[in-house]
């Protein structure tokens, strides 16, 4: 008798199991895969993002231009340990243009009447970081300011910037 009893449990567990695992696939497997679709979308659409990034200007396709003024001396922000004003010196200001830009020429005009602009785009970008940040983190600050520059002509036509002589004081 008990090993009837055993039996019949046996295959109501099973059976309980296999109403679970029906549940399981058409509840859950619809949803997995509206997730799986959506992170591919977002891996596609991140894979693209990094494709446009990292596609590689020629030298030959960049068109220097200095400022005119090019010393900036600029104001850093202090630190917390150090009681003294902080500055960062530039010498030289060069950026560099894309010529492959759509509308090069007008969009060159814009941005060689806007030097004043830039170099306070510059100083400010700058003014944002103590002496220790500003020294470590050059390409950091590099990048933020390419962006500022992107933002403000609308176009991606400044691809580089370097600076002839940066002293920190």
């Amino acid at each position: 008798m008990k090993r009837n009893i055993f039996s019949v449990i046996v295959i109501v567990l099973l059976v309980v199991d296999l109403v679970f695992t029906a549940i399981m696939l058409f509840a859950v497997l619809p949803n997995t895969t509206k997730t799986n679709d959506l992170i591919a979308k977002v891996a596609a659409a991140i894979e693209l993002e990094m494709e446009e990034e990292n596609t590689d200007i020629s030298i030959y396709d960049l068109e220097a231009y200095s400022f005119e003024e090019g010393d900036l001396f600029i104001s850093l922000k202090k630190d917390t340990t150090d009681k003294k004003d902080r500055y960062a010196i530039i010498k030289g200001v060069t950026i560099h243009l894309n010529t492959s830009v759509k509308d090069f020429d007008s969009v060159k005009e814009v941005v060689i009447s806007n030097d004043n602009k830039m170099k306070d785009i510059i100083t400010t970008v700058y003014s944002e970081y103590t002496k220790e940040e500003a020294q470590l983190q050059k390409d950091r600050i590099k990048a933020e300011i390419l962006l500022e520059f992107e933002e403000l002509f609308e176009s991606k036509i400044v691809h580089d910037i370097s600076f002839g002589n940066l002293a920190f004081q």
